[in-house]
């Protein structure tokens, strides 16, 4: 059995994170939307406080309304642009208003349930720097256990998605290396402000949620850019904390309608990939130009 990686809990406390002075401008803009779970949100913040360079990054939190403001329940943390929505937005409209604040060079948009880890923010960066091609980096995705959920996702011909490598040792090989990839997890993504302004963000035809992460991955793919999948920034993810994981009920049902959208979107780039379950290895490493058996 593999070692759980999430360290516990930290009870909500003091907090101050050291990040970028707003008399200068920071080279990333972290965009996290939240609507409730005040003690995860606490959590993805000490992890960051942790394992994260602040100097020249800002971090921006988007209450969508949560009936208890998170100002109240985070009154001792400081460091944080705070916002609060007007009215609910869902995850989308939550990320489109935390963005339209950002001022860096980059916007990261991270999943409140999650916890960094050591290197995380330079491993995706450096994405962009050795790939001057590079749109969008996304990370390694890990449960709390210890198994894998995500090093990268492949969407098949008939627009469903898979998570590559779920429930798999993340240390093996096959999810340890860089690679081109159909899309990353919304729950941490990196981009350039630029592109993401270019692109208009996640686009509102999949609100409140679900497909607006593979979405923007394939636009970028369409202007001539690169979707990578870099294992050495590694996020520990309590999946489905304000969703839930039914697909037939609350948010999570619009995972089911909103693939009908995207593969309307997309399927005649669709129609170049494999059935679903086909060759999943090969679908992994659609932008390899080559094998090499060794």
């Amino acid at each position: 059995q593999r070692p759980a990686l999430a360290p516990p809990l930290r009870p909500i406390g003091p907090l101050h994170l050291d990040t970028c002075p707003d008399t200068r401008t920071p080279r990333v803009s972290i965009v996290i939307p939240t609507y409730g779970q005040h003690l995860h949100t606490f959590n993805c913040l000490v992890s960051l406080k942790e394992h994260t360079d602040l100097s020249q990054v800002e971090v921006i939190v988007v209450d969508d309304t949560f009936a208890q403001p998170l100002t109240d329940a985070l009154a001792q943390t400081t460091g944080v642009h705070w916002l609060r929505n007007p009215e609910n937005l869902g995850f989308i409209g939550s990320c489109r208003v935390g963005s339209a604040e950002a001022r860096g060079d980059f916007v990261l948009l991270l999943n409140n349930d999650v916890q960094v880890c050591a290197g995380w923010l330079d491993a995706l960066l450096e994405v962009f720097e050795r790939h001057p091609d590079a749109g969008l980096a996304g990370a390694r995705l890990v449960y709390p256990d210890g198994s894998l959920q995500e090093a990268g996702g492949i969407v098949w011909r008939d627009g469903s998605g898979w998570n590559w490598g779920r429930g798999q040792d993340p240390e093996h090989p096959h999810f340890r290396y860089l690679r081109e990839a159909d899309y990353c997890s919304g729950a941490c993504l990196l981009l350039r402000r630029a592109d993401w302004l270019a692109l208009e963000g996640f686009d509102r035809a999949y609100a409140p949620a679900y497909y607006e992460d593979t979405d923007l991955a394939m636009r970028v793919r369409a202007r001539g850019q690169k979707v990578f999948y870099q294992p050495e920034a590694l996020v520990i993810h309590h999946e489905g904390i304000t969703s839930g994981t039914d697909l037939g009920q609350g948010v999570k049902k619009h995972q089911v309608i909103n693939q009908k959208t995207f593969f309307e979107r997309w399927r005649a780039t669709l129609a170049n990939h494999r059935p679903n379950g086909e060759q999943p290895r090969r679908e992994a490493d659609r932008g390899t130009g080559a094998w090499v058996l060794v």
